[in-house]
C-alpha cells in the first residue's frame, strides 16, 4: 500500500462515517449539524474517489515504464471489469 491509497481509504471511511452519523442521530435539514456533516461527508467520499483514481493512473504509468504495453492492456481490462461491475 502506498500513501495515496492510505489517505484515500481514510478519507472515504471518515466521509462514510459522517454520513452514517447523520442517519444514526436522525438529523434532518433545519438542523445545522445536518448541513455540516453532509457537506463534510460528501467531500470526504468524493475526495477519496479522486485519490483512488489518481492511484490507478499512477499505477498504470509505473507499469508502463516497467513492463511495457501488454501489462498495461491487461491491467486496463481488469480495471474496466471491476469498475463496470461496481456500477451494474
Amino acid at each position: 500500500m502506498n500513501r495515496i491509497f492510505t489517505i484515500g481509504a481514510w478519507t472515504g471511511g471518515l466521509g462514510l462515517g459522517l454520513l452514517l452519523l447523520i442517519v444514526l442521530l436522525d438529523l434532518s435539514y433545519p438542523n445545522p449539524l445536518f448541513t455540516v456533516f453532509l457537506i463534510m461527508g460528501l467531500i470526504g467520499v468524493f475526495a477519496s474517489a479522486a485519490l483512488l483514481l489518481l492511484q490507478d493512473v499512477l499505477g498504470l504509468r509505473r507499469a508502463l515504464k516497467e513492463r511495457g504495453l501488454p501489462a498495461i492492456l491487461i491491467v486496463l481490462v481488469i480495471l474496466a471489469a471491476i469498475r463496470i461491475e461496481i456500477f451494474i
